[in-house]
């Protein structure tokens, strides 16, 4: 079976993310806290910023 992670993110009014969770739902729909290593939410943080500053770029050219 694939397991997927659910991130939760929480912005500050300028959206840079200033707190992060993590975790996945189990065969008995508990939800489990996951933790990963300081690297990979580093990067895993940076992706998301990337992909936040793309989509608020876009529309604010499209917004004009």
């Amino acid at each position: 079976m694939e397991r997927k992670i659910n991130g939760t993110f929480f912005l500050d009014k300028e959206w840079n993310i200033i707190y992060s969770s993590y975790h996945t739902i189990g065969e008995d729909n508990t939800r489990k806290e996951v933790k990963l290593t300081d690297s990979q939410e580093k990067e895993l943080l940076q992706k998301v910023q990337k992909e936040l500053n793309q989509f608020l770029d876009k529309m604010k050219e499209q917004l004009g």
